[in-house]
């Protein structure tokens, strides 16, 4: 069945694409809508989508769960690991990695390895694998394939560089934040949302698809330890303030507060359905 579920998803993507997705009008108007990233908030912004109150609040990683102390260790001389984890389709930009590597020098791709963490579109991931025999890349790579999502923050532990490829617009880019936990340094596209984390760690930028210009920065970091240990330290304090689980659930809960100072509870002592009401008793509006 797998063909034609394919060929069916990929009808109705390209009639998304075309029509949109159906919408009405809200039932209400919100009291304060939260966004994960300002580019989801500009994004409904020019939509038409404007409220009298919006909030971004930055989605949070379980700190606890990913954080690795810096730095890490790694024998002398050692390769740089470079790490891509996620699904394998081509809107998320492996095909750029792989180019990317294709394109370094001999010496320099002596200098690092790439790991390869998730499944995706099978013909996509057949092809991705076949290219890299043709651009002699087969002893640079490990192919994980699927990675039960218990085992991921190891995975980033054991790796120097993660690679953000993504040109889809990312809500916020979460794998971002994770890696930069987990004491990784994080190159990115900033596609979507991935710009606030990018802006926020100052992480280096490279071009959607542009595999020569992420090629050059590979090098370069490959070259300089001290900069990569520099990115990824900048990056998790980064992560750690601002990305956090707890820090989002306090401004979750900073949120609530102020909407119920501006909309306190009726003093009738009526309750919303469903409420009880003090002895046990139900009373309705």
């Amino acid at each position: 069945l797998r063909p034609t579920l394919r060929w069916i998803g990929r009808r109705w993507e390209r009639q998304v694409g075309k029509q949109g997705l159906s919408t009405r009008d809200f039932s209400h108007e919100p009291s304060c809508v939260c966004y994960l990233s300002e580019f989801l908030q500009d994004r409904h912004r020019e939509a038409g989508l404007a409220f009298a109150l919006s909030k971004v609040i930055y989605g949070g990683v379980d700190v606890s769960r990913f954080f690795e102390p810096l730095p890490k260790s790694q024998a002398e001389g050692a390769p740089l690991r470079v790490l891509y984890a996620g699904q394998l389709t081509p809107d998320r930009g492996f095909q750029t990695i792989l180019e990317a590597f294709g394109q370094l020098s001999g010496a320099e791709r002596e200098r690092m390895t790439l790991t390869v963490a998730g499944v995706g579109q099978v013909d996509f991931l057949e092809r991705m694998q076949a290219k890299a025999v043709d651009l002699k890349l087969a002893d640079r790579i490990v192919w994980l394939g699927k990675v039960p999502h218990e085992r991921i923050p190891e995975i980033y532990k054991r790796h120097d560089l993660f690679v953000f490829s993504s040109t889809r617009p990312e809500g916020l880019g979460f794998v971002s934040i994770e890696a930069l936990l987990a004491g990784c340094a994080v190159v990115t596209t900033g596609s979507g949302g991935a710009m606030s984390i990018a802006i926020a760690a100052e992480l280096p930028l490279f071009p959607k698809d542009d595999s020569l210009a992420l090629s050059r920065l590979l090098a370069r970091l490959a070259a300089n330890r001290q900069e990569v240990l520099n990115i990824a330290v900048r990056g998790q304090a980064v992560a750690v303030r601002m990305f956090g689980f707890e820090r989002m659930i306090g401004e979750w809960m900073r949120v609530f507060e102020d909407l119920v100072r501006l909309h306190p509870a009726p003093r009738s002592g009526i309750l919303e359905p469903g409420l009880s009401a003090p002895g046990g008793k139900h009373r309705g509006r």
